[in-house]
């Protein structure tokens, strides 16, 4: 276990690089573990305190990372690997480009 736990945190790590918080990517990495789940059963699986589940996966909804059902109780599913890293790494380069323009525009 202490080698997936290890691997869970690298994992969390490249994607804090990419912008995510640490709830955030041990939400969305849970949900890559399942095929959806509700709040609760994310708290389980990610360990992130039931207090934030909700508040994490409406920013992981914002960042379009996760979709959402509209049954009840709500149940989560995470976006494929390579959509979520391409919609982090261009908001990443987005980002860049309006800095870039706001830094040329005092120099």
């Amino acid at each position: 276990m202490a080698g997936a736990e290890e691997g869970t945190g690298i994992i969390v790590e490249r994607l804090k690089s990419l912008g995510l918080t640490k709830y955030e990517a041990l939400v969305y990495i849970a949900l890559l573990r399942v095929a959806d789940a509700t709040a609760t059963e994310i708290h389980g699986i990610s360990g992130v305190p039931r207090a934030s589940v909700y508040p994490v996966l409406d920013q992981l909804l914002e960042k379009d990372l996760v979709s959402e059902s509209q049954s009840s109780p709500k149940r989560f599913a995470a976006i494929p690997p390579d959509e979520a890293i391409g919609k982090l790494t261009s908001r990443i380069e987005y980002n860049g480009k309006r800095a870039l323009e706001s830094l040329i525009s005092i120099h």
